[in-house]
């Protein structure tokens, strides 16, 4: 399981910025826009379809419930 997720603020209905890409393993807040241009490209030229993205707001904090689900405290952040 790999997807990309952002979190929308729920009062101004705006993404905070950071795009946050789970590898199956860890999520990993991305800190360059080209990784996420390379992590979807690997993807569809290996799976031959897009990777799945979300949006998840902070008023249904499922980003939240999800790295609980994944015994994960902080998200690790890529170098630049």
């Amino acid at each position: 399981m790999k997807f990309t997720y952002k979190i929308i603020d729920a009062k101004t209905n705006k993404s905070q910025g950071t795009v946050y890409y789970y590898d199956g393993n860890k999520i990993v807040a991305l800190s360059n826009e080209d990784q996420l241009k390379i992590i979807r490209q690997i993807y569809k030229d290996i799976t031959g379809k897009d990777m799945k993205h979300y949006d998840w707001r902070t008023d249904a904090p499922w980003y939240v419930r999800f790295m609980q689900a994944i015994n994960q405290k902080t998200v690790e952040v890529a170098w630049k």
